[in-house]
C-alpha cells in the first residue's frame, strides 16, 4: 500500500488534511504531525470507512509540544514519549490501522524548535544506557502492539552536516549501518525497520558511508519506506522522479510505502502516486 503523509501541514490538523486528500482521490493516508486537535479521533473515525490510515511518530499531536525520544535518560521526557507511543498504538488499533512507526532515539534532548535544524550544543547521554533504555522500552511496547495486531516500525534518523560539525560526532541512534546491528539484534522479531531514503541520503553523505551498506544490512528487517528527496545535506522533503537513487534498492513486495513530500499540491501528489506505483512494479 502506498500512503501519503499529512506531515507537511503545520497549519491544519490531520483530519482536515485527510478530507482534502479524499476530495482528490487520495485515500491511503499516513497520519503525522500537523496541528493539535482535541477531537482528532472523532474526526478521523468519521472518515474511517473512506480511507486506510497508518500512524507515524508525533501523532496524535499532543497539546503541549515535546520531542519524542524513547532513548532519553530524562525521566520526564522518556515518560511522555513512552505514554505517547502507547496511546498511539491504541489509537492505531481503534482506527483500523496495521502500523505505527516512530524515530529511533537520540543521545540528547533537543527542543521542539530545533528539530530539522541545528541543535544547540549540549552534553550527550551515555550511549550504552540510551541504547539499553530504547531497546527495553521498544520490546515492551511491541508486546502491547502485538496484542492489538499493530506492527511497530523504527525509522532511521538523519544526521545532517551542521549537527555533525556542531557536536563533532553523531548525536542520533540508527543513522548509520552499524546502528542497525546495535539496535535490531536486541529487538523482538515483530519489530521492523522503516527506512527513510531521504534521511539515509543525508546521513550517508555526512558520515561518509555507502548507502548500499545500509540497505544490505537492513534487508531482513525492513518493513516499509518513507520516500522523498533532497540535495544530500538537508532533509527537505522534496519530490522525486524516475532517476531517484533509491529505486534499485527498494523491496517491491512490502505493504508500507509513504510519499513524504511537502509543499506540493494534490495534483503533484497524485503524479507521485502513479510514479511510485510504476517503479514498484
Amino acid at each position: 500500500m502506498i500512503y501519503v503523509t499529512t506531515g507537511g501541514f503545520s497549519d491544519l490538523n490531520a483530519a482536515e488534511v485527510a478530507q482534502q486528500y479524499l476530495q482528490s482521490g487520495i485515500n491511503n493516508i499516513e497520519l503525522s504531525a500537523g496541528k493539535y486537535c482535541p477531537d482528532i479521533e472523532k474526526e478521523l473515525s468519521a472518515l474511517n470507512d473512506k480511507c486506510s490510515f497508518a500512524l507515524h511518530n508525533y501523532f496524535p499531536v499532543p497539546q503541549e509540544s515535546f520531542v519524542l525520544n524513547l532513548a532519553s535518560l530524562d525521566e520526564a521526557i522518556f515518560g511522555k514519549t513512552n505514554d505517547h507511543i502507547h496511546n498511539a498504538i491504541s489509537l492505531a488499533s481503534r482506527l483500523g490501522s496495521k502500523y505505527y512507526s516512530f524515530h529511533a532515539g537520540f543521545l540528547l534532548d533537543p527542543k521542539p524548535s530545533e528539530l530539522g535544524k541545528k541543535i544547540n550544543k549540549q552534553a550527550f547521554f551515555d550511549r550504552e544506557a540510551c541504547v539499553e533504555r530504547f531497546v527495553t522500552a521498544v520490546n515492551e511496547l511491541a508486546k502491547y502492539a502485538k496484542e492489538l495486531n499493530i506492527t511497530l516500525l523504527i525509522e532511521n534518523n538523519v544526521c545532517s552536516p551542521r549537527n555533525f560539525q556542531n557536536f563533532g560526532k553523531d548525536p542520533f541512534l540508527l543513522s548509520d549501518p552499524e546502528g542497525i546491528d546495535e539496535i535490531f539484534q536486541h529487538l523482538s522479531a515483530d519489530v521492523k525497520m522503516l527506512i527513510d531514503v531521504a534521511h539515509l541520503k543525508v546521513s550517508a553523505n555526512t558520515l561518509k558511508y555507502d548507502r548500499e551498506d545500509f540497505f544490505s544490512k537492513s534487508d531482513n528487517i525492513v518493513g516499509g519506506y518513507h520516500l522523498s528527496d533532497n540535495c544530500g545535506t538537508v532533509d527537505s522533503n522534496q519530490e522525486y522522479n524516475d532517476d531517484a537513487y533509491f529505486w534499485k534498492y527498494l523491496k517491491k513486495d512490502l505493504d508500507y510505502y509513504t510519499i513524504e513530500v511537502y509543499n506540493v499540491d494534490n495534483e503533484k501528489l497524485l503524479e507521485l502516486l502513479d510514479l511510485t506505483s510504476k517503479n514498484l512494479g
